[in-house]
């Protein structure tokens, strides 16, 4: 798993849930990553990162350095958006992974003040 601060109550919850005899690695970046319960075979990589770095990097390198299991496995990846369509594109396009095994999300985009769908974007972009 791979998130930022956003997605760290979405990655606290996975591990929550998941078996004592999990095995895997979450890769966390944020200016502060309190401690949550995980199985003891999930090792937590915290990377704290600071107002002068632009998130998402500490983790994507970071992830680009893990070796990946030998055995099927599912990532998940959530925070920031370029952060997410990031780890997927490494993943699938560079690592081979099924895409099938790659879930991610994008809860924010950097520059942005709030998101907006693409429905609500188009429409106000029409002339009124």
């Amino acid at each position: 798993m791979v998130g930022d601060e956003t997605a760290l109550p979405a990655i606290a919850g996975i591990c929550t849930s998941l078996p004592a005899t999990a095995l895997g690695t979450v890769i966390l970046e944020g200016p502060d990553l309190p401690d949550f319960r995980h199985p003891i075979g999930v090792d937590v990589v915290r990377l704290v990162r600071t107002d002068a770095e632009t998130p998402g990097v500490r983790a994507l390198a970071a992830l680009r350095e893990q070796p990946l299991p030998s055995m099927p496995f599912h990532a998940y990846i959530a925070g920031e958006q370029s952060l997410a369509s990031g780890a997927r594109r490494y993943l699938v396009g560079e690592r081979g992974v099924e895409k099938d095994r790659v879930s991610f999300t994008g809860y924010w985009k950097l520059g942005t003040s709030s998101p907006a769908s693409r429905a609500s974007r188009k429409a106000a972009s029409r002339p009124a």
